[in-house]
């Protein structure tokens, strides 16, 4: 209990300090974002700001995903992600980088749960690297100046569907 909750400070300071909170998704909103989007059998899904791994375990585990990728500045959380992912057997590649200097992989779903700033600031990379039809889920928070092609809301929170190319 006491290394938990160690680690638990040591994730919040070192993401204070990385200049973005970490505040997760549970598996019903997961579901909702990846349903939202549309999820196919055998497609590949990339969370950016993967956290502890919620968004591609359920893609993996829940939607049948056949390459999932989570990006996590945070190096604790990319740990416990790592760990929870083996424990729910399913395969994700959970990788340590930076999103906005990262090389992003292709995907056809990106899962976003980032502030409308932290958003922002990856919609060039993101415009230049997708396929125009790859399906941009963002719960939360929306790009600026971009109306979303749907938007859906369940209970209390709100989720927003882009395409790649709605990005440039």
């Amino acid at each position: 209990m006491l290394l938990a909750m160690s680690t638990l400070i040591a994730s919040f300071g070192v993401t204070i300090l990385f200049g973005a909170p970490y505040v997760g998704t549970n598996k019903r909103d997961a579901r909702n974002m990846l349903e939202f989007a549309r999820i196919k059998r055998g497609e590949s899904v990339l969370d950016i700001g993967s956290g502890l791994g919620t968004i591609p375990i359920v893609a993996g585990c829940e939607f049948g995903a056949a390459k999932v990728h989570g990006i996590e500045m945070n190096p604790f959380l990319v740990v416990l992600s790592r760990i929870r992912a083996k424990r729910a057997g399913v395969e994700v590649d959970i990788s340590r980088k930076n999103a906005y200097t990262a090389q992003i992989p292709r995907a056809d779903v990106i899962a976003l749960y980032l502030l409308p700033r932290m958003m922002d600031r990856l919609k060039p990379q993101l415009a230049s690297k997708l396929d125009p039809g790859a399906r941009i889920v963002s719960r939360g928070f929306q790009f600026s100046h971009i109306s979303p092609r749907e938007v859906k809301t369940i209970g209390n929170q709100h989720f927003y569907l882009y395409h790649a190319g709605d990005l440039m």
